[in-house]
């Protein structure tokens, strides 16, 4: 089973080695000292053994192959294709580009839900706190005073005492099966249908697969690789099954005969533009150009949506939660003030 590779450290490794090649640098000596500057230790293991192969004058492709659980398809490809060529340097260079652009959109993808995850995560653990110890001390002080507590109080009690532990049971458990099976067989292909469809989310995942397939694309093919094994693998690189199943039929049509423009026409993933420019492209002949022009197009889509996003959602989380907080804040000044009614009738 392929092992799931730390992007930044791979985008740390192709920058420092680009740098290398073009400064002259040793890059066994490059690759040794990067080892120690790894985030993943199996990565930073890898590294160190790499730096051996390089020193015992393996190339760079040889040396990085024996670690596919470390390094895509895709990047071993591109390199080997530089190394055959005579430029590697400018293949690095590339490899650097297309790593970094794609890193910084995913990255971009988690800025947009950390907020919330956040915010809706703080609210379930004061929540938590509330049902599972402010609400027994609130019990046991009408107890002592003889008093019935109030309905609303003794509703959220009862749930306090039979379901609450069976409801933080039930949370865990989904949770541990969400890490487990969220993105394996068919909940996984459910879970990528529903990002490309769900409202503002689909249009993000639309527009960032359409990104980094172009990037991708237009690297590949400039160092080489034909455009069936690009696509093929370029579906491998994707994150996102339904946009993986996608790609292949597309390269099935292409290996047919069919122009990429005239394969992705019955996909219903890619937009229409893209699909019309690569067209157009291909009829006069400056496909590459096209494929890099549309990665940056839809870079500066995914930017402008997710600050859209923002400008929206933040204003609408903010009331969402100024409500919680009044809600919370009723449900625990409430039986306080039924305590002080109580205590001045009794007294």
């Amino acid at each position: 089973m392929r092992r799931k590779f730390q992007v930044d450290d791979l985008v740390l490794f192709t920058q420092h080695v680009a740098t290398a090649m073009r400064l002259g640098v040793p890059l066994h000596q490059t690759v040794d000292l990067l080892s120690g500057e790894m985030v993943d230790r199996p990565f930073r293991k890898a590294l160190a053994e790499i730096a051996r192969d390089l020193g015992t004058g393996s190339s760079l492709c040889e040396a990085l192959s024996r670690y596919p659980r470390v390094f895509p398809d895709y990047y071993l490809r591109i390199l080997k294709v530089g190394e055959e060529s005579g430029t590697l340097p400018d293949t690095m260079e590339q490899l650097t580009d297309l790593l970094e652009k794609n890193f910084r959109i995913s990255q971009k993808l988690k800025r947009v839900f950390a907020y919330p995850v956040v915010i809706l995560t703080m609210l379930s653990i004061a929540g938590i706190l509330y049902t599972g110890w402010i609400l027994p001390q609130f019990s046991n002080v009408y107890s002592e005073l003889g008093a019935e507590l109030p309905s609303a109080f003794q509703f959220l009690m009862n749930f306090q005492r039979s379901m609450f532990p069976a409801a933080i049971l039930a949370v865990l458990i989904l949770f541990l099966l969400a890490r487990r099976f969220a993105r394996a067989g068919w909940c996984g292909l459910a879970f990528d249908w529903f990002d490309l469809n769900f409202p503002f989310l689909g249009v993000f995942t639309r527009y960032a697969i359409a990104s980094r397939l172009t990037r991708a694309l237009a690297v590949m093919l400039k160092n080489g690789v034909t455009l069936p094994d690009s696509m093929k693998l370029c579906a491998d690189m994707l994150d996102n099954k339904v946009a993986t199943k996608s790609i292949q039929a597309a390269r099935q049509s292409v290996e047919r005969g069919e122009t990429l423009g005239t394969a992705l026409i019955s996909e219903t993933l890619f937009p229409p533009t893209m699909i019309w420019m690569l067209s157009a492209a291909e009829v006069r002949g400056d496909f590459v150009g096209a494929l890099e022009h549309l990665a940056d197009f839809y870079a500066v889509k995914v930017d402008n949506t997710i600050q859209w996003f923002l400008e929206i959602f933040e204003p609408l989380l903010i009331i969402i939660v100024g409500g919680l907080m009044v809600v919370l804040a009723f449900a625990i000044y409430t039986p306080v003030f039924s305590i002080f009614n109580m205590v001045n009738a009794i007294g």
